[in-house]
């Protein structure tokens, strides 16, 4: 009879892993929220011409943010794979190795995904609106 400890190890491992991931990706929502409030009143109080980096700034957190998404995407299809497949006595040895490595597709289907683009586009636009109104 196989011991199911081992099971509910390794599917902690990975909820761990999944955990982690969302904390991050929160960790750099809360970073554009708070650069994009930043823009906006150095553009607003001093009318400087910081659009183009505060723009990039958050092109490059959205990036960072799918990264993060598309990682936990796929330790959550992990774990879905762990919790179905018939249990063994030992953990998958491919838990962290570069098996489990996201694609370019995978991070741009994060990009595109919707709560990355009812968030990002927004600081976009309020950076671009401080710009103009300047």
């Amino acid at each position: 009879m196989i011991d199911h400890t081992v099971l509910i190890e390794h599917l902690k491992l990975i909820e761990g892993v999944v955990d982690r991931l969302a904390r991050s990706s929160f960790a750099v929502k809360a970073t554009a929220s708070a650069v994009t409030a930043a823009l906006v009143a150095v553009i607003v109080a001093q009318g400087e011409p910081t659009v183009g980096l505060g723009i990039l700034s958050l092109f490059s957190l959205w990036g960072l943010d799918a990264y993060y998404l598309s990682r936990e995407r796929a330790y959550r299809d992990l774990y879905d794979r762990v919790r179905t497949e018939r249990p063994t006595d030992q953990a998958d040895p491919a838990f962290l190795s570069l098996k489990y490595k996201v694609s370019k597709l995978e991070v741009v289907s994060a990009v595109r995904s919707a709560t990355l683009v009812l968030y990002y586009p927004p600081l976009v636009t309020a950076v671009a609106i401080a710009a103009g109104v300047s």
